[in-house]
């Protein structure tokens, strides 16, 4: 849990307290207990409860805290690294590997089932941000060599509902990068905050 890393229980009060009536308001709904400390929780979109530990990300029902989903094949996903596409059933999950030979990889999960919808090959660098362009069906994935305050970027269209690599395209120009607020006393994460999002008109980014 944030701030706690040493409790291994998701406890539901603040569930109770947002979700039920007066009555209820400070009574706790259910309590679940984990093989691994919990690194991160937070509500999606859709109201499911993601919870990622060490070893896997998973997906309850907050109202029960029954598990959805599972995925031992997710461990150490970074909360900036899981992006969910509002008005939709996917989240992407970036999974960053290395620095100096950095790698990545970028999976659409079904949030209501936890199934790959697809994934892309193994990219070279980190993942810098990804913007979904809806009227285009396609997500613009941003990448840079390696974590720096100053890089070259490399973008890549995938389009949004088969991973399709539709374009891939340098940025030549270096580009000041900031330290995500997400950022982790270890774990540097660089992203675009404090830029204007990509703008689109017609046929150019």
């Amino acid at each position: 849990m944030h701030g706690s890393r040493l409790h291994r229980r998701l406890l539901a009060t603040l569930f109770a307290l947002a979700s039920a009536g007066p009555a209820l308001a400070g009574s706790m709904l259910w309590n679940k207990k984990f093989d691994q400390e919990i690194n991160w929780h937070r509500v999606s979109h859709l109201g499911t409860l993601l919870v990622a530990t060490d070893t896997s990300l998973a997906c309850l029902d907050p109202a029960s805290g029954d598990p959805l989903w599972k995925r031992d094949d997710l461990p150490k996903v970074a909360e900036w690294d899981v992006e969910e596409i509002a008005g939709t059933p996917i989240v992407l999950v970036h999974l960053n590997q290395g620095t100096v030979q950095a790698k990545t990889m970028l999976r659409a999960v079904d949030l209501l089932s936890g199934k790959d919808l697809w994934q892309t090959e193994e990219l070279r660098g980190v993942t810098v941000e990804s913007f979904p362009v809806y009227d285009r069906n396609f997500v613009l994935m941003i990448t840079m060599p390696a974590p720096a305050a100053k890089s070259k970027l490399d973008l890549a269209a995938l389009e949004l509902t088969t991973g399709k690599a539709l374009w891939q395209a340098p940025f030549e120009e270096k580009v000041d990068l900031h330290v995500s607020e997400a950022s982790g006393r270890f774990l540097v994460k660089y992203d675009l905050s404090g830029h204007q999002p990509p703008l689109y008109d017609g046929d150019s980014l």
